[in-house]
């Protein structure tokens, strides 16, 4: 056996041919081939042919490592045509599926990936979540579109719990209030306890119509996709506020002017 080798635009077949070589043979756990397809954002073995599960719960993997099967996981990125352009796309979803795999594990409790539309951040993002649910390792729960304040706060209540994943996706609302930023700013606290509080004569309810305290603390992960441009709303008056989000997130601008993580 020897170590598991990644190379970028992995297909499924180059996956189970290091998969077989790693662990000495062509049935390995299924738990393993899903961690390892999330890991490196590989189209997930079930959705594929040709697999064959031992009684152990192991997956055959012998026709996929023999070169036997066809997959389609290259399909998902067009490929670039200069050295310039392999590499950005090459640092680019490979920094989406650490940074998948960062919330996944739990590392991760603020995820914000912003950049123009068609850059492949739902599509890429969604998918490595969705697979994380099917493998019970998360609960992850979809967001789309406009979110009030008093939204935001009852969906943060309702997803508190360690292992709960919030994806708000093209909420662009919420970086423009500043209530909502306040919000996310104490659920993304990088202190130990994060609490969360709303103090206010109206009284607020969950989905199943029970009365929501006036403070809780959060435990769970929330990921933001966004096509706001940060660098330019810096300059607005919410800049302190977006600053002070992004201070306790980790952020990828999938228009490579910028990857870091700040606090």
């Amino acid at each position: 056996m020897r170590r598991f080798r990644y190379t970028p635009f992995m297909t499924f077949n180059e996956l189970a041919t290091e998969l077989v070589k790693s662990h000495g043979g062509v049935e390995v756990p299924a738990s393993t081939v899903k961690t390892a397809c999330l890991r490196f954002g590989v189209e997930c073995p079930e959705n594929l042919p040709y697999i064959k599960r031992t009684r152990g719960g192991s997956f055959d993997l012998s026709a996929y490592a023999t070169g036997a099967a066809v997959t389609t996981a290259e399909e998902i990125v067009e490929a670039p045509t200069t050295v310039e352009g392999i590499e950005a796309v090459t640092e680019r979803f490979k920094a989406l599926a650490d940074m998948a795999w960062g919330v996944v594990s739990g590392h991760y409790s603020a995820l914000i990936v912003s950049g123009n539309p068609g850059t492949g951040k739902t599509f890429t993002l969604e998918k490595a979540l969705e697979e994380a649910a099917a493998a019970e390792l998360v609960h992850y729960t979809p967001v789309h579109g406009f979110t009030r304040a008093t939204g935001l706060y009852k969906l943060l209540y309702e997803h508190r719990e360690k292992g709960n994943v919030l994806l708000l996706d093209d909420c662009d609302s919420v970086f423009g209030d500043e209530t909502s930023l306040s919000i996310l700013k104490a659920a993304l606290d990088t202190t130990k306890n994060r609490t969360v509080s709303w103090y206010s004569e109206r009284e607020f309810k969950d989905k199943d119509d029970n009365k929501l305290p006036s403070s809780f603390e959060f435990q769970g992960a929330v990921v933001f996709i966004t096509n706001l441009d940060f660098d330019r709303a810096m300059g607005t008056k919410l800049g302190p506020h977006l600053e002070a989000l992004i201070s306790r997130s980790y952020y990828l601008d999938l228009n490579l002017r910028n990857l870091r993580h700040d606090g």
